[in-house]
């Protein structure tokens, strides 16, 4: 394994635990105060995404994180590609799972 290869895989690594981290820690929040924060960042992305004058550039490590939960709020809600436009607004659903496909693909 190359220096890259190894810096790579201790990125995806701390994706990973972050992540694990972050839901833990949401779990102890109670459902209001999540609706609420869910409702603030659902604002502050549509700005962002309304000022945005060009599409973003993501790494694969942040389209790996992205694409896993999307995926389990798919799986869990039972939401339709189309549906899930409601949640994911900075890319298109579609881009979404296509990046699932690939990433699928690299396994």
């Amino acid at each position: 394994m190359t220096g890259r290869e190894k810096v790579l895989v201790w990125f995806m690594l701390m994706q990973v635990v972050s992540t694990l981290i972050e839901w833990v820690r949401l779990g102890r929040r109670s459902e209001s105060e999540k609706d609420l924060e869910i409702l603030l960042l659902g604002r502050q992305v549509a700005i962002y995404v309304g000022e945005q004058r060009r599409a973003a550039r993501w790494a694969r490590s942040q389209k790996l994180t992205v694409v896993v939960v999307a995926t389990k709020l798919k799986a869990a809600a039972r939401r339709t590609i189309q549906v899930m436009g409601e949640v994911v607004r900075s890319v298109k659903p579609a881009t979404l799972f296509g990046w699932h496909r690939q990433l699928v693909n690299l396994k």
